[in-house]
């Protein structure tokens, strides 16, 4: 069993024990497969594969969940400040959408071109309602 975690200096128990994200990926990436004939058998090289593999997404789906939420505890720190300061400052989303644009041609693949656009709007949306809210509630 190994034990990931995005900070280890800062987990709760076994600090000294965990593997960073980075650390994971690499173990994970230097690993061997070795292909073999499909088999009905539980412990089966696929089925090992497979589900290494899938713990890997797992991993991921964890780091992005703990990064939105890094990210949306910054956005409720900008509302705080925009309120506090009665900032009154024209919205970014132009700048946002143009340097969302530019991150995404890079990766050249149709499907994550829709999924990352779809992805942050749905962030950009988050944020830009979070920040009204604060801003509105006090």
């Amino acid at each position: 069993m190994l034990e990931v975690h995005p900070s280890p200096s800062e987990a709760l128990c076994d600090a000294l024990q965990q593997l960073t994200s980075r650390t994971f990926h690499d173990l994970m990436h230097a690993l061997m497969w070795r292909k073999s004939t499909p088999s009905d058998d539980s412990l089966s090289e696929e089925k090992i594969l497979i589900d290494a593999i899938r713990t890997r997404i797992d991993v991921l789906d964890d780091d992005l969940v703990d990064l939105l939420a890094q990210r949306m505890s910054l956005v409720d720190q900008i509302g705080e400040v925009k309120n506090e300061w009665d900032w009154d400052h024209p919205d970014r989303t132009v700048e946002y959408c143009f340097v969302l644009n530019q991150k995404i041609w890079r990766l050249k693949k149709d499907w994550t071109t829709r999924l990352y656009l779809a992805m942050y709007h749905a962030i950009h949306q988050q944020r830009s309602n979070a920040v009204e809210k604060i801003i509105r509630d006090e």
